[in-house]
């Protein structure tokens, strides 16, 4: 990759550029700052309340932060700036696990326990949903302070307290540990796909991506899947390499760097060959932003799930004379069209609503022709999408003796994308190549252009769109209905 020698780096949530401390930051007018000094001095000289030293200063540096309206111009201490940087870094002492704020905001979800950590041991599961740490319960203005309770220092004590599906509240107290978790996570999903998550973008995360590539190519893999799911971000230049590496020519990213525009160009080795999906959804910012960008902007990847973070400045932090850090949004960053995704996120090729059927939508972009089999049982929200197990599925429903299917769900589930037009009261989708077309307010079911002559295919209930069993068969799906389940099968 061709590029100006500079360390660049993104923050969790934003793109950080680490520059210079001594970097041109524009001109000062020397009474403002005789004028800021003396209003520090005088306040803690003379106020009747003898204000903190350190509360005054933060108090004055958080309101020249507040007047920039910039959630990503921030003042660290030196605690909070180590803490940030291990958390970029996937290196802190906690309890070991991966986070997601529930719909609602009313929870923190487990998506993944590492093994070996102290989540493991005490039996933290997935789907596991903390509403208190310590005497902290949570609320929708406070998940991320939340999450930061479950780290400190090691050899201390937290608790959680968890709810697990319809069990009463469990309470979970854990020893925090010093954990180095790794930066990638990769699997051989067979038949020639291979999957790799990228959890953050650290020092080491290229060098672990490239390794763990290698390791399925040699198991046969053919094909990839990328998952950035709930990545915020971490240092450019991993997320960089990595896309340099999918790429032989053309901009990764553009940067406006010391005055100077700069693109970052693809050497001429990358594999351009191997067909790529990559996962992103709302929390993909940043990093992910710019490795999913660059894939999908030079026309190497899919992007398989909902709208990203939409992060696209660049932040430079500097350290202070009393060992904070005060990090700046300096400047913006754009993709190879020049477009940017700040504020607006990147658009995902195959766009879908449930999570859970994300990495089965990837799959089948890579391969159109896969079998799928989605059973949903009659009797309970549960279900089954071919190996993996699904809860809370939205209930079946049964019209003079005929069982209808939440369409949306559905669908999306066996990895296609569901197109509403509400000028036209129209959905539309393609499964297993048959285009279709439901028209909600007729209840027409219209497959490759064919008007089906079934009666009531669809049904409006509760608002949404529900369709019946027997009017998959005419989509190419295969039907199986038990007395508990109902099993489909694409062919």
């Amino acid at each position: 990759m061709r590029w100006k020698n500079k360390f660049v780096t993104t923050a969790l949530a934003g793109a950080l550029l680490l520059a210079p401390a001594n970097a041109a930051w524009g001109s000062v007018d020397q009474k403002n700052l005789d004028t800021l000094t003396e209003v520090y001095k005088l306040l803690l000289d003379s106020h009747f309340s003898h204000p903190d030293q350190e509360k005054l200063l933060r108090a004055a540096i958080n309101g020249m932060l507040t007047e920039l309206n910039d959630p990503f111009t921030n003042y660290f201490t030196p605690e909070e700036y180590a803490s940030f940087v291990s958390a970029i870094q996937q290196s802190y002492a906690g309890v070991g696990v991966s986070l997601a704020p529930r719909e609602d905001g009313k929870a923190l979800q487990v998506k993944e326990v590492f093994p070996g950590t102290p989540a493991e041991i005490a039996g933290l599961r997935v789907g596991d949903e903390i509403v208190q740490v310590d005497t902290t319960a949570a609320t929708p203005d406070n998940l991320t302070h939340l999450a930061d309770l479950l780290r400190g220092e090691a050899d201390t004590s937290v608790s959680v307290q968890v709810v697990r599906g319809a069990d009463a509240p469990r309470t979970f107290t854990m020893t925090r540990k010093a954990i180095e978790l790794p930066m990638v996570l990769s699997k051989d999903l067979g038949d020639g796909i291979g999957y790799i998550r990228i959890y953050s973008f650290g020092d080491r995360t290229s060098q672990e991506f490239a390794k763990a590539l290698y390791e399925l190519k040699q198991k046969g893999a053919k094909q990839l899947v990328i998952d950035l799911r709930g990545n915020g971000g971490g240092l450019v230049k991993s997320a960089l390499e990595i896309a340099d590496s999918f790429l032989s020519e053309g901009t990764i990213l553009n940067m406006h760097y010391e005055g100077q525009d700069v693109a970052f160009t693809a050497d001429a080795d990358g594999d351009t060959t191997m067909p790529l999906a990559v996962l992103i959804d709302r929390n993909s910012a940043s990093a992910s932003e710019m490795l999913a960008g660059a894939l999908q902007k030079n026309g190497r990847a899919k992007l398989v799930g909902e709208t990203s973070f939409g992060k696209g400045t660049m932040q430079a932090p500097t350290e202070l004379p009393n060992g904070g850090y005060i990090k700046v949004s300096i400047d913006r960053w754009t993709l190879a069209d020049g477009t940017s995704p700040d504020h607006v996120g990147l658009a995902p090729d195959v766009r879908l609503t449930r999570p859970e059927g994300f990495l089965n939508a990837a799959l089948q972009a890579l391969v159109p022709t896969r079998q799928e089999t989605l059973v949903l049982s009659r009797t309970s929200h549960t279900g089954r999408l071919n190996d993996l197990e699904l809860t809370a599925t939205p209930a079946l429903v049964e019209l003079a003796g005929r069982v209808y299917l939440p369409l949306r769900y559905s669908v999306e589930m066996l990895g296609a994308p569901v197109q509403y037009v509400p000028a036209e009261q129209i959905v539309k989708f393609t499964l297993q190549t048959h285009q279709v077309e439901i028209n909600l307010a007729t209840g027409a079911l219209v497959v490759d252009g064919k008007r089906s002559a079934l009666a009531n295919p669809v049904r409006m209930i509760d608002g949404s769109s529900y369709l019946a069993v027997d009017a998959l068969t005419e989509i190419g799906l295969a039907i199986d209905i038990q007395v508990n389940e109902i099993k489909i099968h694409t062919r």
